[in-house]
């Protein structure tokens, strides 16, 4: 906004070095009751905290920020103080700004207050309440053919706002909005703040009935909860002005001048009425403590506090950081609460807190319902937002939800629970119930760090010692009133409390903003060079959102302090407290400084809730040893043939089987076996062990399988190249090493993939809730269950099982090669039958396990089952025929093994399937088959002939080959069979 659109607030000195600016402040320390008017020391030292401030400014004093000389070194402003104390009421203090931004010597109509409160709703207006809100309406005495009218004064007598012009002149700086109007009888109204309170009064403790009310802006100010305001005593303001100055070494002087800037409210209840007038007037105002994020909207408003989003982020960190994981809110319905309590909604949502709230308005019938409804709820751990905390607490006790074994209250800003000066009559029923509430309470404020607290202090004491400064800070404040209330008031050295720093901070951050803005500034442009300073302040940090104008709260503690009986300062006459540092919260991190003491007086941290039966659907001991039990009965089958192998290995059944590959194939079914250890490993939480045993399930069902079907498919392709090779009489050694590659492959394919699926995205044991929940949301049954955090496990498992799947077809296509073979020397047809019962099993079992996924016992049961068959169907066909020709060999010693093929013969070459070598049409029609024995007398006899009857009989000696003592073949024959035989056999010849 430009200077000619806004006034400034600010002038020359008469001698034209420096430039000149009163400083309002708005604060308010005392209160009426029936005895009169109390000073409440807390909110009274804040104040003076205000004045050192300034005092250290003007003098450029760094007792207590020793930054401050250096900072200001070269400022040229000088400026003035006063205070209006505004009882912290948002009609007083209405009241006070407007009356301070109101010029005593220039005439006005009765309508110069109404006037200004026009400005927050562009038309005059009064005062109602309604619905615990302050209602500003036109007022209806208010003629509405009034019009204003602009003053008749000379050009001399009219204030000046020119900014440009000489340093020697002392503009009158009064606001724009000034005017003089005249009533409709021409008749000047008396010079005299009546109007403001006839608009201003008090309004009624209960909502008056409703009646059809003229047009009207609603205005969101709090109802008051103060006493009535005490009117002046008498006198005119200018006689209270000049007072004031003849007493006063403030630099205050008879010249009225607008002040440029305004050291706000306490309360944000108080301060946000002040925002409106201060829009209208573009005068900037800061806070200490009013920390409401609805003035974050607020124009011209700064704070040298965070919003309460920070508070509600500290206590919900705290929360999270002990496991509470259910938390109510008790809140006063105002502004302040509302805002407060949706800052810890969104705070409790970001950490998957639940939490509910509960509000009440400041009447008994609302406190009582809202407590009775915390009560139902059964939540123990309660955040409380309280204004006036004794009739609360007094109710919540008689309600048994605080000052008991099981509840941990923690009120927000509550200083008068930490204050050394609390103290309780045992003889007083209302106190005893008091004391027994604040047992073991908690008060959540911002810590203002233990920096420059000595500075403080001594600047404090200074105070205290000076009748000079206590007399100019008296003389600070305009009205008699005002300065009556200390006739009897003695000052003490207080301690010092996060807030009176940042009520020095804020004074402290105007003086560097007016400092560091040249000329004779705007209230915008003021506030603008505040919102984007940074200073080292006795807070530590300063900085501003430079669009809201609130602290960033990274630069600010949190504490929480605990509250218990002190047996030490306690008497027979009262109850007294002490406090322990329990927690600080800063940047997000969570630290216990001491233990906390609840209301029986001990360490235990109760439930949050309701303890509850939850069902883990555990598998019981029984499931998991049938499991077990088949799992152990396929372990020691596999043992146990393979130490029958062993020790049969010379026999020829045992032999012709080649043993290495059966050793094998029982190997492949141990490893399985042992999965079924992991699959019944669980618990009430994942922990690594279990994550482990999620892993090592597929590690030994993929690993044992790949073992087990590689043997089958090397055996049975060893078979098939050997013979193959007979072909012209091929002499070759085929030995065991030859035909393991695809072993090797396929492990090193499922081995390398396992890898990747474990280190990429590995299954970790985790509990699936059920969908059964109770009243707090918890789930009534949940169940384990092995998961990956994402989906990229299924890079890994769907590549293992396609490899896994082709050494399946391969093994299967190499056994269909081996058909014709006889079955001592392939199980190509007990493969077939093993190949279609795992499909059956995979094809039936496979719904059942995912029908039962949420079942765990059934789950493991079924798992075990399909493991248990997967692993018969691999060792029973295989071993089982063996086991019953154990002793063929033994007949075969010293006589005749046979065996037969029928061979077609096409054309005139003849067919020989791949049991006795690979197919083969030559022109002569000859056929080559070997067989290599142990001995030297063995001989291979053969004829050929229609029906079996021989052409004549051919015999081929022995002869060494393939590293066996003889080989015998056969060559040309003729007719549809072949009929060959090999005689003298000793029961350790091995068929290649």
């Amino acid at each position: 906004m430009s200077r000619s659109s806004t006034p400034s607030r600010i002038r020359w000195s008469e001698d034209g070095t420096k430039r000149q600016g009163k400083l309002l402040t708005l604060q308010g320390y005392s209160s009426r009751d029936t005895d009169g008017v109390a000073v409440d020391e807390a909110f009274l030292y804040m104040h003076v905290a205000s004045f050192l401030a300034f005092q250290h400014v003007q003098e450029r004093s760094g007792v207590v920020v020793a930054s401050l000389p250096e900072r200001l070194g070269g400022c040229d402003f000088d400026w003035t103080f006063e205070a209006r104390d505004t009882q912290n009421s948002p009609r007083q203090a209405v009241r006070a700004l407007v009356a301070a931004t109101t010029d005593p010597t220039q005439v006005r109509q009765s309508s110069t207050s109404a006037t200004y409160l026009s400005n927050i709703t562009t038309a005059n207006s009064s005062t109602s309440m309604e619905n615990g809100y302050w209602i500003l309406s036109r007022p209806q005495q208010e003629e509405p053919e009034e019009k204003t009218q602009q003053p008749t004064q000379s050009p001399t007598e009219q204030p000046t706002q020119n900014p440009t012009q000489s340093p020697t002149a002392s503009p009158t700086n009064s606001p724009t909005t000034a005017t003089t109007t005249s009533s409709p009888t021409g008749t000047e109204a008396p010079t005299s703040l009546a109007p403001t309170a006839d608009v201003l009064t008090e309004p009624p403790r209960t909502v008056p009935p409703r009646t059809p009310p003229p047009p009207r802006t609603s205005v969101p100010i709090p109802r008051d909860t103060q006493p009535p305001f005490l009117s002046p005593r008498g006198g005119s303001r200018k006689r209270h002005l000049q007072d004031i100055t003849a007493t006063s070494e403030n630099n205050n002087n008879e010249e009225w001048q607008f002040p440029f800037g305004i050291v706000g409210a306490v309360f944000s209840s108080v301060t946000s009425p002040l925002t409106l007038i201060g829009q209208a007037f573009e005068l900037p105002q800061i806070s200490g403590s009013a920390t409401s994020a609805q003035l974050d909207s607020s124009p011209f408003f700064a704070r040298s506090i965070p919003t309460n989003a920070g508070d509600a982020r500290a206590a919900m960190l705290y929360y999270h950081n002990i496991g509470v994981t259910h938390v109510a809110c008790l809140y006063i319905r105002d502004p302040w609460g509302n805002y407060y309590n949706a800052d810890l909604q969104r705070a409790a949502n970001q950490l998957n807190i639940h939490m509910e709230s509960f509000s009440y308005d400041e009447n008994k019938a609302s406190i009582e319902s809202a407590l009775q409804q915390l009560k139902q709820s059964g939540l123990k751990y309660v955040y409380s937002i309280l204004f006036d905390w004794r009739p609360v607490l007094l109710a919540a006790q008689e309600m048994k939800v605080i000052g008991h074994d099981d509840y941990v209250w923690i009120g927000a800003e509550m200083f008068e629970w930490t204050s050394e000066a609390l103290e309780l009559s045992r003889h007083d029923p209302v106190d005893q119930k008091l004391a027994l509430a604040l047992r073991g309470v908690g008060s959540l404020v911002l810590d203002g760090g233990t920096n420059n607290n000595e500075g403080l202090q001594t600047a404090m004491a200074e105070f205290v010692n000076s009748t000079t400064l206590q007399q100019e800070y008296m003389s600070a404040h305009v009205s008699p009133e005002d300065r009556h209330i200390f006739d009897n008031f003695t000052f003490v050295v207080p301690t010092i409390d996060p807030y009176q720093k940042l009520f020095y901070d804020a004074t402290y951050s105007l003086a560097i903003a007016a400092c560091e803005t040249p000329g004779l500034f705007t209230g915008p442009e003021l506030f603008d060079t505040l919102v984007h300073l940074e200073f080292q302040g006795v807070t530590g940090t300063v900085t501003f959102d430079t669009t809201t104008g609130t602290r960033n709260p990274d630069s600010v503690t949190y504490r929480i302090d605990n509250v218990f009986w002190s047996d030490e300062r306690s008497d027979d006459d009262y109850i007294r407290f002490d406090t322990n540092l329990a927690v600080v919260v800063t940047k997000g991190q969570v630290e216990h400084a001491h233990r906390w003491i609840h209301f029986d007086n001990t360490t235990h941290r109760p439930l949050p809730i309701p303890p509850f039966e939850h069902d883990y659907n555990l598998i019981p001991v029984g499931a998991q040893v049938v499991g077990w039990v088949l799992g152990i009965f396929v372990a020691g089958l596999s043992v146990g043939i393979m130490a029958w192998t062993y020790c049969h290995r010379k026999r020829f059944v045992v032999r012709a089987s080649q043993p290495i590959f059966l050793v094998q194939v029982c190997v492949g079914t141990l490893i399985m076996s042992l999965a079924v250890v992991p699959m019944s490993m669980q618990g009430e939480e994942s922990t690594p062990r279990l994550d482990v045993a999620c892993m090592g399930t597929p590690w030994l069902l993929f690993l044992g399988f790949v073992v087990a079907f590689s043997a089958l498919f090397s055996k049975t392709w060893r078979l098939n190249k050997l013979l193959a090779s007979g072909q012209g009489f091929k002499r070759i050694e085929v030995q065991a090493k030859d035909v393991m590659w695809p072993f090797a492959v396929l492990m090193t394919i499922n081995v390398t993939l396992l890898l990747g699926w474990t280190f990429v995205s590995p299954a970790h044991y985790v509990r699936v809730d059920g969908n059964d929940i109770d009243e707090y949301g918890r789930s009534l049954e949940s169940w384990g269950q092995c998961k990956s955090h994402d989906n990229k496990f299924l890079y890994f498992l769907i590549p293992i099982l396609f490899f896994n799947m082709v050494g399946i077809a391969t093994a299967t296509y190499q056994s269909y090669v081996a058909r014709d073979l006889p079955t001592t020397l392939s199980e190509s047809s007990y493969l077939a039958v093993s190949m279609l019962s795992l499909m059956e099993s995979f094809f039936l079992g496979g719904p059942m396990l995912f029908l039962v996924m949420g079942r765990p016992t059934a789950y493991y049961l079924v798992g075990s089952a399909m493991l248990f068959i997967v692993n018969a169907c691999i060792l029973l066909p295989v071993f089982v025929p063996k086991y019953l020709q154990r002793n063929a060999t033994q007949r075969g010693r010293g006589g005749t093994a046979s065996l037969a093929s029928s061979v077609p013969r096409t054309g005139n070459g003849v067919r020989l399937s791949a049991t006795a070598g690979r197919d083969e049409f030559t022109e002569r029609g000859k056929m080559h088959i070997a067989r290599a024995s142990t001995g030297t007398n063995s001989y291979l006899d053969y004829s050929s002939g229609t029906n079996g009857t021989g052409e004549g009989t051919r015999r081929r000696e022995a002869e060494p080959v393939n590293g066996f003592d003889g080989h015998a073949s056969f060559g040309q024959w003729q007719g549809g069979a072949v009929r060959f035989q090999v005689q003298g056999l000793p029961p350790v010849a091995e068929d290649m």
